[in-house]
């Protein structure tokens, strides 16, 4: 019997009602599920999470029903566990899911019948560092952001590869991407896509104050340092850095931090026959 981990947007209530198809169409062709719970969040005083009413573990992938930012919360989540994730958009662009709603139940075929493939995503890890002291490390899939933590203020940020100042950005901030997260604020903010079977990283300025400031991609080889720069000396938090969204930490003047790539990758799972060719130019038309 297959077993399946079954994740919804709880904001969405047409999500808790399609999660009732999934589970039936499920249990109709013989598998089964186990279901999570979404908790925490804003206003809760912890991070948003899952609850699983079972065990996860040997379970053929995870169902994730919603946006990318669902996904992207189920890919923290099940990370440590090596399970893949089949997305399913009932969100907007949805970029990492791999079937529409509208191919509900259908779309499930390809699970119970063993008829996709993996998709290998790759993740970076940002490592910040204050006088020396490491005070926060996390993964991301997307992104790491390092934005302006207060209003009408600017942030300035020294990058350096293999230890050589290549740039500086001043505005609101910088995009470190993975190929995946290219689609996302990283386009929003003028960056370029790239395929998301590459392993480079992308570093994309948001509305820097200068007419030269450019996205630059690198290599997963590539040793990538982020220096923030103190621009006033009554200047005391300078940024936020934030993990696909999920989680972050205030940054101070002269805080360090550190990217590199993750040896284990994310696995969704594709229909055969899936093409991100197709996907880009359903999604942005003609290109």
């Amino acid at each position: 019997m297959k077993k399946f981990i079954l994740m919804v947007n709880r904001s969405h209530d047409d999500d808790v009602r399609r999660a009732e198809m999934v589970a039936d169409y499920i249990g109709r062709r013989g598998g089964s599920l186990v279901r999570a719970r979404f908790v925490g969040g804003e206003g809760t005083g912890t991070d948003e999470h899952y609850e699983f009413d079972g065990d996860v573990r040997g379970a053929e992938c995870g169902i994730v029903l919603g946006g990318d930012g669902t996904l992207l919360l189920a890919a923290r989540e099940l990370y440590d566990y090596d399970i893949p994730l089949f997305g399913i958009n009932t969100g907007n662009l949805g970029f990492l899911s791999s079937a529409e709603v509208s191919a509900l139940p259908g779309c499930l075929d390809c699970l119970l019948e063993d008829e996709y493939v993996l998709d290998e995503r790759s993740r970076i890890r940002g490592e910040a560092f204050r006088d020396g002291r490491l005070i926060k490390s996390d993964c991301a899939l997307n992104d790491i952001v390092v934005y302006c933590a207060g209003t009408l203020r600017i942030v300035e940020v020294r990058v350096l590869i293999n230890g050589e100042v290549t740039n500086s950005y001043a505005g609101d901030g910088v995009i470190i991407s993975t190929p995946t997260g290219s689609t996302g604020y990283n386009l929003s903010a003028g960056g370029p896509v790239v395929f998301p079977d590459s392993r480079d990283v992308i570093i994309t300025p948001i509305c820097p104050h200068s007419l030269q400031s450019r996205s630059m991609v690198l290599s997963s080889e590539d040793d990538i340092q982020i220096e923030l720069v103190r621009r006033h000396k009554t200047q005391n938090e300078e940024a936020m850095m934030t993990f696909d969204g999920k989680t972050s930490i205030v940054l101070e003047p002269s805080d360090v931090v550190r990217i590199g790539h993750e040896t284990r990758n994310v696995k969704l799972i594709r229909p055969k026959g899936y093409s991100f060719h197709r996907i880009l130019k359903e999604k942005f038309g003609s290109m």
